[in-house]
């Protein structure tokens, strides 16, 4: 037998012997956990609320770009399904497969842009706006209706307005509505003054067409890159959620996607249709200018509520200048009464026949909330805080019911959720772990 070296292992001692007499090996060693290094629940709360606070402070030195990277993520977000159907179906890698579908989709508007833009320039430049018989129209207008309150009849006893109509009608006349209409000296005498400024509106204007081409341009790469890097961030964000909330959260994320995505799919549904019968209705009241008031109305009415009021406003006062082709004898005035009094029946057929069946219970919010919803999204950020202000609400909606359901012990699941239509939803709950 071979002795041990003195303070060495004895020949007979095993492995783990040996390894532990020797001591670690060279080199850089792996810290151990200590428990006395985790945060405590005031530090983990300091550390949140500071995360929050960098991250709000990015967003506002970036409030340049994020309306941009926000359309960018909406367009994605409506996309996404025909990418991930090319990715299944045909076996595209995902990068060809978003390159491709974005491709497609802006084919397809280029070429409807190429087929329209002739006829919406054939409208707006053949068609002249009679402001003159606008003007009359409006005068004869007033002076029926104040003849018809001469004699009125108010709970059994006849008034007599014969006055009071009479001294109506000459300030009508004092104000000779057709006079406001600019003699050509006037406007010739006026142009002096006008064509200094031109200069500059032209260029204001060129270089506005150029901002928005830059805009187009980054829309269309960020949802490209999004498209692609779509699977990464949500593998990423995963990691960052413990193992035991994977399934509990999984379904958070897919019923906001599916509220939120089916909101943007359906409007884009609605206002085709909206847009679509507003056109056919103009045409065969017979305003010369239905198909480009019908496309007004369809953008328009991816604002919920307000975008077809606006669209209505404006019918009415293209109809007031315009009048009718197919009803020559209508009075502007009374032409413009009709088509107001058309988009308030579409409208209602909308809100309550096509929205309800097209979107069904996905986003269901009480009108009020809608209404303050877009208000507020119109003052924070114009017509994108508009748009965008139902679906933020429905998805925050599904976020605060499943927080209460937290805080209460309940079901964060939205009870109104038609979840049995959705085999994603219908095969999981948000219920809180016992």
């Amino acid at each position: 037998m071979k002795a041990s070296a003195p303070g060495g292992p004895s020949p007979d001692a095993s492995s783990a012997e040996v390894a532990a007499t020797e001591g670690p090996p060279p080199g850089p060693q792996p810290r151990s956990a200590n428990p006395d290094s985790r945060w405590s629940p005031y530090m983990r709360r300091v550390a949140v609320l500071l995360l929050a606070a960098v991250i709000l402070l990015f967003l506002w030195a970036a409030r340049a770009v994020v309306s941009t990277i926000i359309l960018a993520a909406v367009f994605a977000f409506l996309i996404d399904p025909i990418v991930g159907w090319a990715t299944r179906r045909l076996h595209f890698p995902r990068p060809l497969a978003a390159l491709v579908t974005v491709l497609l989709m802006l084919l397809v508007i280029l070429s409807v842009v190429a087929v329209m833009a002739p006829i919406l320039a054939h409208q707006l430049t053949s068609v002249g706006f009679d402001l003159g018989g606008t003007l009359k129209s409006l005068h004869q207008w007033l002076f029926d209706v104040s003849d018809s309150l001469r004699h009125f009849r108010l709970f059994g006893l006849d008034l007599d307005l014969n006055l009071a109509v009479d001294s109506f009608q000459k300030s009508v006349d004092s104000l000779s509505l057709t006079s406001m209409i600019p003699s050509g000296d006037s406007i010739l005498g006026s142009l002096g003054g006008i064509l200094p400024t031109l200069a500059g509106t032209l260029g204001r204007f060129v270089s506005a067409i150029g901002s928005v081409l830059v805009r187009v341009l980054l829309v269309i790469f960020f949802s490209i890159y999004m498209l692609v890097d779509l699977p990464r961030v949500l593998g990423s964000v995963r990691r960052l959620v413990p193992p035991k909330y994977y399934d509990e959260l999984g379904v958070l994320r897919d019923q906001v996607s599916y509220v939120a995505g089916g909101y943007f799919r359906a409007q884009v549904v609605t206002a085709i249709i909206f847009g679509t019968v507003v056109t056919l209705g103009l045409w065969a009241l017979g305003l010369p200018s239905a198909l480009t008031m019908g496309l007004v109305a369809m953008i328009l009415r991816l604002i919920p509520t307000l975008g077809a009021i606006i669209a209505g406003s404006i019918s009415f006062v293209v109809a007031l200048l315009q009048g009718s082709v197919r009803f020559p004898t209508m009075g502007h005035f009374f032409f413009a009464l009709i088509v107001a009094a058309l988009f308030v029946v579409m409208l209602q057929i909308d809100d309550y026949v096509v929205q309800p069946k097209i979107i069904g219970k996905r986003v269901s919010l009480p009108g009020l909330f809608v209404l303050i919803g877009v208000a507020t999204g119109t003052a924070i950020a114009g017509i994108l805080g508009a748009y965008l202000a139902v679906p933020t609400i429905a998805a925050f909606r599904v976020i605060f019911l499943y927080v209460h359901g937290k805080v209460t012990e309940g079901a964060g699941c939205p009870p109104e959720a038609d979840t049995a239509r959705d085999p994603v939803l219908s095969s999981r709950t948000l219920m809180p772990p016992a």
